[in-house]
């Protein structure tokens, strides 16, 4: 999941949302953890971080490394202003 994980950062927020519980369920599941246990503690507790902030993470880090490319028509694309051309808005990051 987090290979396209740049592509998934620009999803709606309700599908992000449902990877995210999908993820805590598994997460209780694996850990064998009772419903009880917050979802907050089995993160910290296993050190794994949730998916919107992986998404986001990695959206950044793709930017970035693109602006740096050595190929001028790469890093041309992310050098843009978003309200020149308002019909094709990009978000610069996702999330």
């Amino acid at each position: 999941m987090t290979y396209a994980s740049t592509a998934w950062a620009y999803n709606s927020l309700a599908m992000v949302c449902s990877l995210q519980v999908r993820q805590n369920q598994l997460l209780h599941l694996m850990m064998g953890a009772p419903w009880l246990v917050y979802k907050d503690t089995l993160h910290e507790d296993h050190q794994i971080e949730p998916l919107g902030n992986v998404f986001r993470r990695n959206s950044i880090a793709t930017y970035e490394w693109l602006n740096q490319h050595t190929n001028r028509l790469l890093a041309d694309e992310t050098n843009y202003d978003i309200l020149v051309d308002a019909r094709y808005r990009q978000p610069r990051n996702g999330i």
